[in-house]
């Protein structure tokens, strides 16, 4: 896995699993997030 990739991945797993203020997110009562607000939230951020 690329670098990019990694961090790409360690950034959604703090995300969704721990912190999804850190995104400007709002998780629903399931634990769901739109991946459209999810993605809004990355860009133009560098991971």
């Amino acid at each position: 896995m690329s670098t990019s990739n990694t961090n790409t991945s360690k950034y959604l797993s703090l995300v969704l699993r721990h912190k999804p203020e850190a995104a400007g997110v709002t998780l629903d009562e399931n634990g769901w997030v739109e991946i459209d607000s999810l993605y809004i939230s990355k860009v133009g951020r560098d991971v």
